[in-house]
């Protein structure tokens, strides 16, 4: 349809009042949209082609491109009226279940709504696994992406047996050497550190550093983060100085990447973990300049009520009242 038709279209419903603006946007009255789908003699196709839009209209990586994050948010109410009416088993299964990651990705990265991405989470994984079986490589993501929600939500027995299952099944597929691998044992070492196996925790997140150098360089997002990752073992371990050249390093190739720079949520994760060493070190004053700066970053990009936001004020207001001017650990 041309884009004339389709504004003669929107214009006529908008006359019969069976649409109205809506933001940037239109919304259909729930009767109207009832009266459709009673009307509809070919749901699945429907369907089909509605989770086909959906997927093509999901662009970039919801973790880290913010500048994606309003389009995702106008799109959540459509993929949550979509889904709550899927057939079972689904149409275009493995667009479903992407889409339902995507949403669930977006859930817990913009909103840290940990409930709500965990639903869209499973439903990724059901949906991928009652098609492809156990043991495919499809279902890697999805088995890592449940298994670190639930890490987040403090629940890492449950966690430990998804991302090996993961790992294994990527370990198969690809070879040990390969960045897929690198996630799985990534994921793997939070868990394990979360149980306090760090002999584990320090031997996975360092084989994920080697294979992400080895693949994009020493200067990569992902060697931050296997960084960071290292960074909290050896706080743990005892090594305040290995940890804190570890906070800085991840905190500078954040800083100097041209996807990332000054001014992203990925970036203000590296000001505050290198805030919260910082003061646990009893540097309260050069902890205040890195945590400030996180959340400043935070409070521009993140809803006012993300977990995040409200860990890093509870950091800050700690370095200020350890410096007198007034009344932990994150990944």
């Amino acid at each position: 349809m041309e884009a004339t038709e389709v504004d003669k279209a929107l214009a006529t419903l908008l006359r019969r009042a069976l649409l109205r603006k809506s933001g940037d946007g239109f919304s259909v009255h729930r009767l109207t949209q009832e009266i459709i789908r009673a009307a509809d003699q070919q749901p699945n196709d429907s369907a089909a082609a509605a989770i086909r839009l959906l997927d093509g209209a999901l662009i970039g990586n919801p973790q880290h491109d913010v500048q994606h994050w309003p389009r995702y948010a106008a799109l959540l109410p459509h993929g949550a009226a979509l889904f709550a009416r899927l057939p079972d088993p689904p149409p275009e299964f493995q667009a479903a279940s992407y889409v339902s990651n995507e949403l669930g990705l977006f859930l817990l990265c913009a909103k840290g709504d940990y409930p709500a991405a965990r639903l869209w989470y499973e439903r990724a994984l059901k949906l991928t696994e009652a098609r492809v079986g156990p043991n495919h490589p499809d279902l890697t993501n999805y088995l890592h992406n449940l298994s670190e929600l639930l890490r987040q939500m403090g629940d890492s027995t449950a966690a430990k047996p998804l991302v090996q299952r993961a790992l294994a099944i990527s370990e198969k597929a690809s070879g040990a050497d390969q960045p897929a691998v690198a996630y799985r044992l990534a994921g793997l070492g939070l868990v394990h550190e979360n149980l306090g196996e760090l002999e584990e925790a320090h031997r996975c997140h360092q084989r994920s550093r080697e294979i992400w150098e080895g693949a994009y360089g020493p200067d990569h997002p992902l060697v931050a983060a296997a960084l960071s990752n290292l960074a909290f073992v050896l706080e743990k371990r005892g090594d305040q100085a290995g940890a804190r050249r570890c906070f800085e390093q991840a905190l500078q190739i954040s800083l100097n990447h041209e996807e990332r720079g000054a001014d992203h949520p990925d970036t203000a994760l590296d000001h505050h973990n290198l805030g919260a060493h910082l003061l646990e070190q009893g540097e309260a004053a050069a902890a205040e300049t890195h945590l400030a700066r996180a959340l400043a970053i935070r409070e521009k990009h993140l809803d006012p009520d993300h977990p995040y936001i409200a860990r890093t004020r509870e950091w800050l207001a700690d370095v200020r009242a350890a410096l007198g001017k007034g009344n932990g650990d994150e990944r």
